[in-house]
């Protein structure tokens, strides 16, 4: 009783910190594109933006190294563990200790020309596209870049949601000139995200029978929760066409606690094995 009621407190640790990771990396890689769009704004919101740059640039650092740990093996069934083997021979390990690079790199240069913010970018995305399962099925290199535009269409919808939530009490001026753009970017990425995680799970799984396995259900619930923040998004263009945001608090609120679940779901769905 006592060896499963560890194994479950390893499995839910290793959860949390690979949702912290997926949440601080999506919503970098966003906040890097969205710095094009708020280059009209007041200097004031442009720097508050670029110290949620920051924010941001330490959330995903802290995820990725303590992903890079869950990967080591650290975490064990008996409490921590240091004594760690890995060779940097392999895809897998040189991806994560380049996104390390990366990740301090970005503390120096990010955040000031746009060339090197999109090439950033870039290899931040191909990366992480070449740390998951994309490598572990075939045709590998196809799944790699489906899951690399997959990336980037996430980033939008989630950096999105981040700028208006930090910048909704002071800055509604702003976000009444934001909303129409960030409604037509989500849409778009949500086709996007529809097309891609598809054709995804017609490669990852052989039949639909693999949709009873963990993997399978995690990712039922996933699509379930983003028809509803469809719905959400549906109701939010519909009331910001009025040009008063009085009503929409709650429903974006609601679309940022789904959005966070979502990214847990995501965390756990990388994690688990497709085929059970």
């Amino acid at each position: 009783m006592q060896n499963s009621s560890n194994i479950n407190l390893s499995e839910i640790i290793i959860y949390v910190l690979r949702a912290i990771y997926y949440i601080g990396l999506l919503a970098l890689i966003g906040w890097v594109i969205y710095r094009r769009i708020i280059q009209t704004y007041s200097d004031e919101l442009k720097k508050k933006y670029l110290f949620w740059g920051v924010i941001l640039q330490m959330l995903h650092l802290v995820g990725l190294i303590s992903l890079i740990l869950v990967q080591l093996n650290i975490f064990t069934n008996n409490g921590l563990s240091f004594a760690v083997e890995f060779t940097f021979e392999t895809t897998f390990v040189v991806g994560w200790f380049v996104s390390l690079l990366l990740a301090l790199v970005g503390f120096v240069f990010l955040f000031r020309k746009f060339w090197f913010d999109y090439l950033w970018v870039a290899l931040l995305v191909v990366c992480k596209s070449l740390n998951g399962h994309s490598l572990e099925f075939e045709p590998s290199y196809l799944l790699v870049l489906i899951n690399s535009i997959h990336l980037l269409a996430a980033s939008i919808w989630v950096a999105g949601l981040v700028f208006i939530i930090v910048f909704w009490r002071k800055y509604k001026l702003y976000l009444k000139s934001f909303l129409p753009k960030f409604s037509q970017y989500a849409f778009y990425s949500f086709i996007v995200l529809t097309l891609t995680g598809t054709l995804t799970t017609i490669l990852f799984l052989p039949s639909v029978d693999y949709l009873l396995t963990k993997w399978g259900v995690v990712l039922l619930t996933k699509i379930l929760l983003i028809f509803c923040v469809i719905l959400i998004a549906i109701t939010i263009r519909s009331k910001s066409k009025n040009k008063s945001l009085t009503d929409l608090d709650s429903w974006l609120k609601l679309d940022f606690c789904l959005m966070i679940v979502i990214l847990v779901l995501v965390s756990i769905l990388t994690y688990l094995n497709p085929l059970g």
